[in-house]
């Protein structure tokens, strides 16, 4: 990293963090947008999915210090994939006159908790407050960097 290259990094780690949470309000919202959906083109119920996130790129903040490409190692967080829930099961319910109840009046029912994804929504919108402040605080440091450059 050489001259300013490097300067406006914390704004990019707190940006990605901003972007990993979007992704995931997405998923959730997608989540609530699917819970009554009872058979999908599989055959059965919408399956609930979550994100799994990933430092990008791979490295630490003590591996970034000992090296001489920093960019490359502090690179903040990004989405490595969506995976569907397999270990909540669905949940059956009865309603006899339901068009995809089996023989004895059960109908499988999506593993989307509401509950657990309006959970999942105030940790995204936490998050998101976390990485604003960050942004805010990272701004602060470079003002008073460049007061003190000036005086």
């Amino acid at each position: 990293m050489n001259g300013m290259e490097g300067v406006f990094r914390g704004f990019d780690i707190a940006t990605s963090g901003m972007r990993t949470e979007l992704a995931r309000a997405e998923i959730v919202a997608a989540n609530v947008a699917n819970m009554h959906v009872t058979r999908g083109a599989d055959g059965l119920p919408y399956r609930r999915r979550t994100v799994v996130l990933e430092e990008a790129p791979a490295g630490s903040f003590a591996d970034a210090l000992s090296r001489a490409d920093h960019d490359a190692a502090i690179g903040g967080a990004r989405v490595a994939r969506v995976v569907a829930d397999t270990t909540t099961p669905f949940v059956p319910r009865f309603d006899p006159g339901h068009p995809h109840a089996d023989e004895n009046g059960f109908v499988l029912m999506s593993n989307v908790d509401l509950f657990r994804e309006l959970v999942d929504m105030s940790v995204i919108q936490r998050s998101f407050e976390a990485n604003v402040a960050a942004m805010q605080a990272y701004r602060a440091m470079l003002q008073s960097a460049l007061q003190n450059i000036r005086a």
